[in-house]
């Protein structure tokens, strides 16, 4: 987690007025809603990558898993609406009430769009107040995505593999490898 003193400075960095609350929130930290604000955050890939590293994500995806063993997160199962042209609109809900915060992840799956060189899973994750039912943060959910699924593959990889470890193996090449070999090298020091 980021020290007091970087938060600060990245404060300074950060486009958006309520950076320490987001931070907070990112970071898995319950915060609750300012009494003066009742906007929303919009933050961007960018955003987001300011405030929070690969490490934090290996540790924040740890402590959701735990919380889904432990029964202290209601993640029901995602709706799927089928729509025209092939696509499909899929909303992840969650709530973790220790946190005071829920959350909603919409992914749209677009499988014609990488004909108009678009995405082909555009997403957009929201956060909300637990307390206020207030949506406090609108986060680039493809960026949330890709952070969420390599820190799991992280988590398993410093949990599972060996700690003296100095080569790693990855399969695959799509949208989600980046971030997985990223996370495979914050979560140990491989040479190759």
């Amino acid at each position: 987690m980021l020290r007091t003193a970087d938060r600060q400075k990245k404060a300074e960095q950060c486009s958006h007025g309520h950076w320490m609350q987001t931070t907070d929130i990112i970071t898995n930290k319950s915060i609750g809603m300012d009494k003066e604000r009742t906007g929303m955050l919009l933050l961007s890939k960018e955003d987001i990558k300011s405030v929070i590293t690969m490490k934090d994500m290996i540790e924040a995806d740890k402590q959701a898993f735990k919380m889904v063993v432990d029964g202290t997160v209601d993640t029901p199962l995602r709706t799927v609406i089928n729509g025209k042209y092939d696509g499909a609109f899929l909303f992840m809900p969650a709530y973790a009430p220790e946190l005071d915060v829920a959350a909603m992840k919409v992914i749209n799956i677009f499988p014609h769009n990488i004909d108009n060189n678009l995405m082909t899973s555009p997403a957009q994750t929201m956060l909300i107040d637990g307390k206020t039912g207030y949506v406090i943060a609108m986060l680039d959910g493809t960026y949330v995505t890709q952070l969420r699924t390599g820190a799991s593959s992280g988590a398993a990889f410093d949990l599972l593999g060996k700690k003296e470890c100095k080569k790693g193996a990855m399969i695959g090449t799509g949208g989600q490898a980046a971030a997985q070999l990223e996370a495979m090298l914050a979560a140990r020091k491989l040479e190759e």
